[in-house]
């Protein structure tokens, strides 16, 4: 099985997988060539991107991140590597791997994260609580529907359905990252070719998307751990000095790579 081929297969035609592949020494190898692969990619996806916004709009809006103080390298190993990845597959990766939560995850963590939005907003109650009773109504009639269907009926929403929440999470992971310009998703949506900014998200969440699915939730945290944790690596080397806290959330999912002296120019990543 070629990584990248089977990889491209599944990301295109993802179907639901009830059967994780068994993890040996050839499942280890085919992890580590797509891990190879999704960095090298990344870095030229980055450039390209970088390049070609810096080329239509003459600079790439300010990236928020980078008014952060500065953090030592062990806090930023901690957040980068350990937590960052944890918590991203377990928002927008983990319910994929179960029948049930492959159909109603995705609405479900739709409404979570509208929810967490809101909140960081700092929505008032009079607004905050009754959207939360409705989300939550709404995800409680969606799961008393399904329920009610048939064993045959749930199998035939599945095949349905699946390839849309597999892809609805990768959108949603890619667009999450225009908050990380200055403008967000309003300056995305005044000047579209901002959108272009989070294609290297995109690639990294397809690929997160097919790990979960094909091997399982806790090689898809690992994969995601080792990807950020050699992106950290080589913007310590490229800056040669302690990072600023910006690189945290730079660095995740190919954003370091906009300090490397080669790509300078295409500016940060989201």
């Amino acid at each position: 099985m070629i990584p990248i081929a089977d990889t491209v297969r599944y990301v295109l035609f993802p179907h639901y997988i009830s059967r994780r592949t068994v993890m040996d020494g050839a499942s280890a190898g085919h992890l580590l060539v797509l891990l190879f692969i999704t960095i090298c990619l990344g870095i030229v996806v980055s450039g390209l991107v970088g390049g070609v916004i810096t080329i239509i709009m003459g600079e790439i809006p300010e990236n928020v991140n980078g008014t952060l103080a500065e953090t030592d390298a062990r806090r930023l190993i901690i957040l980068g590597v350990l937590i960052a990845p944890l918590m991203e597959e377990l928002i927008f990766r983990s319910w994929l791997g179960f029948p049930r939560s492959s159909v109603l995850g995705f609405p479900a963590m739709i409404c979570v994260l509208v929810l967490l939005a809101m909140w960081g907003l700092g929505t008032g109650a009079a607004l905050f609580l009754p959207v939360a009773m409705g989300l939550g109504l709404l995800i409680f009639l969606l799961v008393q529907r399904y329920g009610r269907l048939s064993a045959a009926e749930q199998a035939v929403a599945r095949h349905r359905l699946f390839p849309v929440a597999f892809w609805g999470t990768i959108l949603t992971f890619g667009v999450i990252h225009l908050s990380n310009y200055e403008g967000g998703m309003a300056g995305a949506l005044a000047n579209p070719i901002l959108f272009l900014a989070i294609v290297p998200q995109i690639i990294a969440g397809a690929v997160l998307g097919y790990v979960r699915m094909r091997f399982g939730l806790m090689q898809a945290i690992f994969f995601h751990m080792v990807y950020n944790a050699v992106l950290i690596s080589l913007a310590l080397l490229a800056v040669n000095q302690t990072p600023p806290a910006e690189a945290f959330l730079l660095m995740s999912e190919n954003q370091a790579f906009s300090r490397v002296p080669l790509l300078q120019t295409a500016g940060p990543l989201p």
